[in-house]
């Protein structure tokens, strides 16, 4: 090789002795089997004991799945029957509660007797119970009916002592209250009672309570007309007394206001006896410094 040439030989470090002691162990590999899993929707697989514990879970899961199931669906079939039977019996006391009540006939009692859905002695009692009620229903309708003829009777009265002229039939309105009664009976079918005869009463007249206050302010009015009320007191100490006229003592006002509605001289005297003592005392003094 020349002298100059450029040596290109690789020299490798010398190797020490490689022992086994000095190799690393290799990893461990559990060569036991790994326990299957199943999919979700199916059945664990498999021989070993995790295996087998996942396949008892799994089915005692599905099995309470399936009771709970079964049972949801019996509840849900049972609200289901509970709100028809509801609906069903209140449909049903609807339609009694509108149905009118009535008593069983005696045909109808036998035939349940023969039936054999009573006994002899349910039907006997039943049937004394609803003679007894209707007997009590009948002296109710009864008692009313007294009661009605009798306030009928006692309102008739009352229109007879308010209405002079009107039991012998000279009151003017006496044909007014034959014809209302004839039209009644034998344009609309009343029967001519009592009740009748009033209705006819208050169509003429009107209530009998105003005709009975009328006929009480008239009684009034003829009461102060006879005298019956009195002008108590006089004129004062030391005033003239020498006239006798009545009606001198009398406020001048009132004269005038009774000349404009035309009283005569009767019925001036009959007012004069309302007049207060203090308005006699008043117009008299009153006439005497006029004077």
């Amino acid at each position: 090789m020349p002298p100059d040439a450029e040596d290109t030989t690789i020299v490798e470090p010398p190797s020490e002795a490689v022992t086994e002691a000095d190799t690393p162990p290799d990893p461990e590999v559990d060569t036991q089997p790994e326990a299957e899993t199943a999919p979700e929707d199916g059945e664990p697989s498999g021989a070993d004991p995790q295996a087998v514990r996942a396949r008892k879970e799994y089915r005692a899961r599905k099995k309470l799945e399936a009771e709970l199931r079964q049972e949801r669906e019996a509840r849900i079939a049972a609200d289901a029957r509970f709100q028809a039977l509801d609906a069903h019996a209140r449909e049903r006391t609807a339609r009694e509660a509108a149905a009118p009540a009535r008593d069983w006939t005696d045909e109808e009692v036998q035939a349940a007797l023969e039936a054999r859905k009573i006994t002899v002695a349910e039907a006997a009692s039943y049937i004394a119970k609803r003679d007894y009620k209707t007997s009590m229903q009948m002296q109710a309708v009864r008692e009313k009916q007294d009661r009605e003829e009798r306030t009928a009777k006692s309102e008739l009265a009352g229109y007879a002592e308010a209405v002079p002229g009107l039991q012998d039939g000279t009151h003017p309105k006496f044909a007014q209250v034959k014809d209302s009664l004839s039209y009644m009976v034998y344009t609309l079918g009343l029967a001519n009672t009592t009740k009748t005869r009033l209705l006819a009463l208050r169509e003429v007249f009107g209530p009998l309570a105003k005709l009975q206050q009328q006929a009480e302010s008239q009684r009034l009015t003829r009461n102060r007309r006879d005298g019956h009320a009195e002008v108590t007191g006089g004129p004062p100490m030391g005033t003239d007394t020498t006239t006798h006229d009545p009606l001198a003592k009398v406020p001048k006002h009132f004269l005038e206001f009774w000349q404009k509605r035309g009283y005569s001289r009767e019925e001036m005297l009959a007012e004069a006896k309302y007049i207060t003592a203090q308005e006699l005392r008043d117009g008299y003094r009153k006439s005497r410094l006029d004077k």
